[in-house]
């Protein structure tokens, strides 16, 4: 019993050594590293974020784009508004009628 007990002592001292050599020449890294040496980098809430500008993104372009046509159809609209008020006036003037 004794001979065991001083047995599975040294055996638990020479575990607790290697463990200790393990421990001093490993070498540690900012980011997950796995057993073969590859490093693994979570993006999930990068990839999430990018997702989300490119989509304001596209949202924007498409209100700058409504802004566009709706100031196009302004502009055309009263230019068209220019063209009746002339032509009206001139068919009053063929009538006699005054602009006053």
């Amino acid at each position: 019993a004794a001979f065991s007990s001083i047995t599975s002592k040294k055996q638990q001292r020479e575990e607790a050594e290697r463990q200790r050599e393990l421990l001093l020449h490993r070498k540690f890294t900012s980011s997950a590293v796995t057993s073969n040496g590859a490093t693994h980098i979570n993006l999930d809430h990068s990839l999430d974020y990018s997702q989300r500008l490119d989509s304001t993104h596209a949202h924007v372009d498409s209100y700058l784009e409504q802004a566009r046509l709706t100031l196009e159809s302004l502009q055309f609209q009263g230019s068209t508004l220019k063209e009746i008020r002339k032509k009206m006036i001139s068919m009053g003037n063929v009538l006699g009628l005054s602009s006053t």
